[in-house]
């Protein structure tokens, strides 16, 4: 019984002193599209210095999916912008967007 109370005692020791560095969070993505082309951003309103990867989906009139990711280091009061294009513009544009955003505070 001592033992298992000893592992989860280290165990419990160890996750509250991980330090603030090794947090994942969900940032909001701003979406938004124009017939040729899907944009997801996301703001760096914290004051840290973080890595985010930013993946933006667009839908095509016909239904066709594409995606883009961006991943790229985000200082504080700055923003990233992932984009997708339509292969043809004018027959099959864009009509639907989302996105999201995965950020680590380095």
């Amino acid at each position: 019984m001592k033992r298992s109370h000893l592992i989860f005692g280290l165990t419990l020791s160890l996750f509250t002193l991980m330090p603030l560095r090794a947090q994942i969070f969900n940032a909001n993505a701003n979406c938004w599209y124009v017939p040729g082309v899907a944009y997801c951003s996301t703001y760096n309103n914290t004051p840290y210095v973080l890595s985010c990867s930013v993946t933006v989906y667009g839908m095509t009139s016909s239904g066709t999916w594409i995606n883009n990711t961006i991943t790229n280091v985000l200082y504080p009061g700055n923003d990233i912008k992932a984009d997708v294009s339509a292969i043809n513009q004018l027959l099959d544009p864009i009509v639907s967007a989302h996105g999201y955003a995965n950020c680590q505070i380095l």
